[in-house]
């Protein structure tokens, strides 16, 4: 904690116009509203939508659809709201034994929600990072969605790794990400990001220094530096003895270990470099009863709620008192991003298709 303030003044008086600020949001189902609760605590302390003082933002599972909503310019209270509205449409059971829930729910919700016709690439305020995970391979394989592409050749970007933004549907790539094993079908042997990185931060920073690398290779002068890290949880559950089915998983595992090392091979130096460079602020709050991530039951919601907003205001209020004042040295995210307004459950019908809005009382 020490040793992040001093960090952090020394950000301040850098005043370094290439810093970026990175925002990474974990997995976690229905909880993704305690994450919604946090960035609106950040938000109410920096007095200005959050998604002005941001730059990059990753999400797995939940976190996607929370950076995508972002992304696309959804107020943060509009978000919490339709994800509390609509939750019964996406964890709305199933006739079939297996999953836990019909697909038809959450890709009808995307599809209202997102626009069903809006490409990543039309998130151009931030550049937005997706996990999912290629399960039709073994071992299965880490996919990146992405908003954005290098600086080169389209021809280019299979052989580096990367997808045409445009050619990508922001409600299918977040599709892909929450398709949680035993919750919900994969989509397109695309399943959970979580199987490899329920948090993606490290994923995020890796890909940051990634784009630098090969956009100066091809001689695009990439300065950007990372200014500052946010990663934010969807709580901790009280630890809690359960009787498990004793199945032999070690050639899957196996593989999915394998995977992970030849994803993440300079991982541990990379986070050590980062973490003694540049500000990190982690938040997750410690949850008094176990919340699974399809719970539909608005008093288990409330109360999880309740533990969460006690978390922000006893514990971790002086280190959103820090942040903020960082974030306001840092330099603003100028790109355009339209506020995406939403009315019940969906967007007004005006926006179909991906097509946004300014709100008056944001409008300048």
């Amino acid at each position: 904690m020490a040793y992040n303030k001093q960090l952090i003044e020394k950000k301040i008086g850098e005043n370094n116009q290439q810093n970026k600020v990175i925002l990474s949001l974990d997995g976690g189902g229905l909880r993704v509203v305690l994450q919604c609760s946090i960035l609106m605590a950040i938000e109410r302390e920096i007095g200005e939508p959050l998604r002005n003082r941001i730059h990059w933002i990753a999400g797995t599972s939940c976190g996607g659809i929370m950076a995508s909503s972002i992304g696309v310019g959804i107020d943060l209270m509009d978000a919490l709201r339709i994800y509390i509205v609509i939750r019964k449409r996406i964890f709305g059971g199933n006739t079939q034994m297996f999953p836990k829930h019909s697909s038809t729910g959450i890709e009808t919700c995307l599809q209202e929600v997102m626009g069903a016709k809006t490409a990543m690439a039309k998130c151009t305020a931030h550049k937005l990072v997706v996990t999912t995970a290629k399960v039709t391979l073994a071992p299965p394989q880490l996919i990146l969605f992405r908003s954005y592409a290098p600086r080169i050749d389209p021809k280019e970007f299979e052989q580096l790794g990367y997808f045409n933004p445009n050619k990508i549907l922001l409600w299918k790539a977040i599709r892909c990400t929450s398709a949680a094993p035993v919750y919900f079908h994969s989509f397109n042997g695309m399943a959970d990001g979580a199987i490899f990185c329920n948090n993606p931060c490290i994923m995020v920073m890796t890909e940051f220094q990634k784009l630098k690398k090969i956009e100066n290779y091809r001689g695009k002068n990439n300065t950007d530096e990372i200014g500052c890290v946010i990663s934010i949880g969807t709580g901790i559950e009280p630890s809690a003895p359960i009787n498990g089915i004793d199945i032999n998983l070690t050639n899957g595992l196996t593989g999915i270990t394998g995977n992970w090392k030849e994803v993440f091979a300079n991982a541990k130096n990379l986070i050590t470099v980062f973490l003694y460079q540049v500000p990190f602020f982690r938040f997750s709050p410690h949850l008094a009863a176990p919340f699974e991530l399809d719970n539909c039951k608005i008093d288990d919601i409330t109360n999880a709620m309740f533990d969460n907003e006690i978390y922000i205001r006893t514990q971790i209020n002086q280190q959103i008192s820090d942040l903020c004042r960082l974030l306001k040295s840092m330099p603003r995210n100028t790109a355009p991003c339209k506020y995406r307004k939403i009315t019940g459950g969906v967007p007004n019908s005006s926006e179909s298709g991906g097509q946004t809005k300014r709100s008056p009382k944001t409008a300048k």
